[in-house]
């Protein structure tokens, strides 16, 4: 729990000297704690009680309300100590960023930044357009613990147009202007770019965001730091690298000649597939694939193009970091399922609808709150030795996030001894406080029982 305190020191130091700053501080140093043991849902109002239970510090429903709500919290500086105290956030010399955006279905009218949004990964009993609030995501593609794992960085929040124009929406008192997803991915990305000037950024993202939409304003912004590696649809048009200069007079071509669509590129490249042993999913696993350097149109430069063969499907890979080996651009790209389990990681700190928070700097904080509490889950404890030590059957000699929060949940220090953090704890241990909190602790320490179902490996490429 090294890490968790350095970190929570870091982040106390950033607010101002003054009273109020030093409040505001404590605040949000018992909300993260509070988030980081798993007794209550994260509403504004469980959080409050499990700071006066566990902690032993009583904050009236007024204070601690205003101090959620409040739009003088340094998030810029407590971003910024976030990302710089990350233990070894290098994966082979770059940044690994995922990109990905994700709705969170509400039940209140006056919610903020909700609107009625279509979900293409609507389930049949779920309403294919939900009123929900879209988020864009970015967070840190890194192995935590031997596992891959993404650590939410920063997000923010998309508004359609036509909501815009359907009212003023505002935000720690400004209005809100209309920025596309690929616009506020370059803003994120060139925020992070200050923090870390010299630094290559690879961008990894679905077949949504991999074109030129997302491509031309980031490279832009970012110029040769920045790459991407996404999945290619399989109607794009592809081009052989253009032939040598023949020392005729005229413009050389830009293009080779036309090589097909992406299906009957895989079709021809698949008979020159070979197989490799990869790390995919926390264990090896064999996997075909087939190489090969074109040309797209869409983005005016060559890519490396990975096909990944399945037994009948394939799914097509490109980057445009040509330095980029075929083993790590599937490996890299296999971690998008990471990114969706960060997504639901944040919601789940929320949980979902139940957390009913309308006004927008009381939404936006505590959104904040939660995304940067996912970092202190993922490395606020060291690894576990094995899977009957947690309790759980992992499958696999790395733990899973639910292995580290029961190790977070069991850490003493984390209930008991808080004055080391900076923060008082409840000193009377025969009061009817500690009596609870020792009754809800040995309720949530309970193992469980043991699962009687086999695990199954997870299959690449993702459906």
């Amino acid at each position: 729990m090294s890490i968790l305190s350095t970190l929570l020191d870091e982040f106390h130091a950033v607010f101002p000297r003054g009273v109020r700053g030093q409040l505001h501080g404590s605040c949000f140093l018992l909300t993260l704690k509070a988030l980081l043991i798993p007794l209550a849902p994260a509403r504004a109002s469980s959080l409050r009680r499990v700071i006066a239970v566990v902690f032993g510090v009583t904050l009236s429903r007024s204070a601690y309300y205003r101090f959620m709500a409040s739009a003088r919290l340094p998030w810029k500086a407590l971003w910024v100590r976030l990302w710089r105290g990350t233990p070894s956030p290098l994966t082979d010399g770059r940044l690994i960023m995922g990109l990905d955006d994700s709705i969170n279905p509400k039940t209140g009218r006056k919610i903020f930044g909700c609107q009625t949004t279509f979900d293409h990964a609507a389930k049949p009993n779920q309403s294919a357009y939900p009123w929900a609030q879209t988020i864009l995501l970015l967070g840190l593609l890194k192995r935590v613990h031997g596992r891959w794992a993404c650590i939410p960085w920063a997000f923010a929040w998309y508004l359609r147009l036509a909501t815009l124009r359907l009212g003023c929406q505002r935000l720690r008192g400004r209005a809100i202007g209309f920025e596309t997803k690929f616009a506020q991915a370059t803003r994120l990305l060139r925020f992070l770019a200050v923090v870390f000037p010299k630094t290559p950024i690879l961008v990894v993202a679905d077949s949504w965001f991999g074109n030129n939409g997302l491509w031309k304003p980031m490279r832009q912004a970012l110029g040769p730091q920045v790459d991407l590696l996404a999945r290619m649809r399989v109607t794009t048009a592809l081009y052989d690298l253009p032939p040598p200069p023949s020392g005729t007079r005229g413009r050389p071509p830009k293009y080779g000649p036309r090589l097909g669509t992406v299906k009957d590129l895989a079709e021809r490249l698949r008979p020159e597939a070979r197989c490799e042993t990869l790390q995919l999913y926390g264990r090896q696993q064999p996997v075909q694939f087939a190489e090969r350097l074109v040309m797209l149109k869409t983005l005016k430069r060559r890519v490396r193009l990975v096909c990944v063969f399945r037994r009948s499907h394939y799914v097509a890979l490109f980057t445009t970091d040509l330095t980029l080996t075929p083993a790590q651009i599937i490996e890299f790209y296999a971690v998008v399922v990471s990114i969706l389990v960060a997504c639901i990681g944040v919601k789940s700190l929320k949980r979902q609808a139940r957390v009913q928070v309308g006004t927008g700097v009381g939404q936006d904080d505590h959104d904040r709150v939660s995304v940067a509490c996912r970092p202190l889950q993922c490395w606020g404890c060291g690894p576990c030795r094995s899977g009957a030590e947690s309790g759980f059957e992992t499958g696999s000699e790395h733990p899973r996030l639910l292995d580290v929060l029961r190790k977070i949940a069991r850490a003493n220090d984390m209930y008991s001894d808080t004055e080391g953090m900076g923060l008082g704890g409840n000193s009377n241990p025969g009061s009817k406080k500690s009596n609870r909190t020792s009754a809800a602790l040995r309720h949530k320490r309970a193992p469980p029982k043991p699962s009687t179902t086999t695990s199954t490996s997870a299959c690449w490429p993702p459906p």
